[in-house]
């Protein structure tokens, strides 16, 4: 019997521990929570810095283009003027020579000129080995013989039906620079774009073409200062599907096969749509790449350049962002269970002030006195002094922590230690503690002797002063489980019935508890 007794004082606190149970799950799942998106994020944040590095570095190769570009407009704009008063004329090419080799020493891009008209080419300037060579009056003429040139071809009016000339010859702005495809550098095997402007020949009265051809190694290596990255590919695309490397496939890795075959595939699912200017990534065995589309201006013609890079290019920023990351995470890590204690111990006092109504702040004491002793509210002269022996005695200790249990076992109530039965206040003298504190500590340890620590959530004390004397305050909210007293050997059970507290025989105890601590 006596163990049953025990199994009933140990008997869980169903609904306030269901309660805190919720609420250190949610607190948990909280922190992890925390942690996991925190980790998370470290490993998001490679896909955001890839993604930033590629975009940042095809802006600065679409800068660096524009600036190319613009370079060799202005130079063509400055050819034309010379055309259009005689200074260009191919009969003299030494001096045609003296005139344009230093400017195009000055733009490294440029990989030859021409100067033609309808009838033909008549002079060409050509670099080979860092060296230029110039040739002229090839019309109709085998290329061939211009031997720094070495090209293989016919030359005569068929020039009319090639993009860098007849675009130009057919635009309606005689000033404007026209730019062709990407395509072969005027009859040579170099691949390249063109630019070219025309003008009034006086001498000849003809209209006279001058083209500029870039060659894609050596826009490259214009190019690449913005790439970021040695390892950064550049290459062109076409809306039919063409797309040119802007490095020379003899000396690319052979990994770049592979590269620009997946760019390929990718161009063409993205084809007519909007998808261009995103980055994307994609690998290549266990390599990863990170690349984005960049529209180019060839006189609304629909040119791409797409910039790639491999993802460890990017791990030097990447890392930097990823040590900011781990120290939030190191300080989630060391600092989250610190809160996590603190966020449980207000929590818990909260909820004991939630599940017990009476653990309230009592406004009025007197007024409180006033009302008279009934089943949830007893009056105590002393808390431990026996006033008839002039001595402190156990059995007044007792009469107290009964009426604390009974309390605990019925609908809560407030004890008042310091007020006699009549409501007269009597103060807390009689008792001889040295201070408050040390009221209140003994009061302390009676509830761990009495009844046991478990109980002290139930219970709110405080010391309040009343008409000049000290009223010594308990208030007792019902307990989620049986509070027996430690009388010696013996486990006394106590319930409040009206103003007094009634001990229970052990069958009418059982009877009691079974219906009034049942399950929420």
């Amino acid at each position: 019997m006596r163990r049953y007794i025990n199994a009933l004082k140990n008997r869980p606190t169903h609904r306030r521990d269901r309660l805190f149970r919720e609420f250190i799950f949610v607190i948990l799942l909280a922190y992890f929570t925390a942690l996991t998106i925190a980790a998370v994020q470290i490993f998001n944040v490679r896909d955001r810095n890839s993604q930033d590095q590629i975009v940042r570095i095809a802006e600065n190769v679409q800068y660096n283009y524009q600036q190319l570009v613009q370079n060799t407009e202005r130079f063509l704009h400055i050819c034309r003027r010379w055309g259009a008063t005689g200074d260009l004329d191919w009969n003299f090419p030494e001096i045609l020579d003296e005139r344009l080799i230093p400017f195009l020493d000055e733009i490294s891009y440029i990989g030859s000129m021409m100067l033609s008209e309808r009838d033909g080419v008549h002079y060409v300037l050509h670099q080979q080995h860092e060296q230029w060579a110039s040739c002229t009056d090839l019309i109709d003429a085998d290329l061939e013989a211009c031997a720094p040139v070495n090209w293989a071809f016919k030359v005569g009016p068929a020039i009319r039906y090639y993009p860098w000339f007849s675009g130009i010859i057919n635009s309606t702005d005689s000033a404007a620079v026209y730019w062709a495809a990407p395509d072969s550098l005027f009859f040579s095997p170099n691949i390249g774009i063109t630019g070219s402007t025309r003008w009034f020949n006086p001498r000849t009265r003809q209209v006279c073409v001058a083209s500029f051809g870039l060659k894609f190694e050596n826009m490259y290596q214009a190019l690449e200062n913005g790439a970021g990255s040695p390892n950064t590919r550049l290459l062109v695309f076409t809306r039919t599907g063409r797309f040119y490397s802007l490095i020379d496939s003899m000396t690319a890795p052979k990994r770049d096969d592979a590269l620009r075959e997946v760019l390929r595939q990718h161009f063409s699912q993205l084809l007519g749509g909007d998808g261009f200017t995103e980055p994307f990534s994609f690998r290549i065995g266990t390599e990863r790449w990170w690349s984005r589309f960049v529209p180019l201006s060839l006189n609304q013609q629909p040119v791409w350049m797409v910039v790639t890079t491999p993802e460890n290019d990017f791990y030097q920023h990447f890392r930097e962002r990823q040590r900011s990351l781990l120290l939030v995470l190191g300080l989630v890590f060391i600092f989250g269970p610190l809160l996590l204690i603190v966020l449980i111990r207000v929590y818990t006092r909260q909820l004991l002030q939630l599940e017990n109504p009476l653990l309230h702040e009592i406004a009025d004491v007197a007024a409180l006195i006033q009302m008279g002793e009934g089943d949830q509210l007893e009056f105590k002269s002393t808390l431990r002094h026996n006033l008839k022996s002039g001595k402190p005695g156990r059995e007044i200790e007792h009469t107290v922590m009964k009426t604390v249990a009974a309390f605990l076992n019925s609908s809560g109530g407030t004890l008042l230690v310091g007020v006699g039965d009549n409501g007269q206040v009597l103060g807390l003298e009689a008792d001889q503690f040295v201070n408050s504190d040390k009221f209140m500590l003994h009061f302390k340890n009676m509830i761990v002797n009495y009844l046991g620590a478990e109980f002290s959530e139930f219970i709110r004390f405080d010391i309040r002063a009343v008409a000049g004397q000290q009223v010594f305050v308990v208030q007792c909210a019902p307990a989620q489980k049986p509070a027996f007293i430690k009388n010696n050997d013996e486990d006394e059970f106590f319930i409040r019935i009206g103003p007094s507290s009634r001990k229970l025989i052990l069958r009418k105890a059982l009877e009691y508890i079974n219906s009034h601590f049942h399950e929420n």
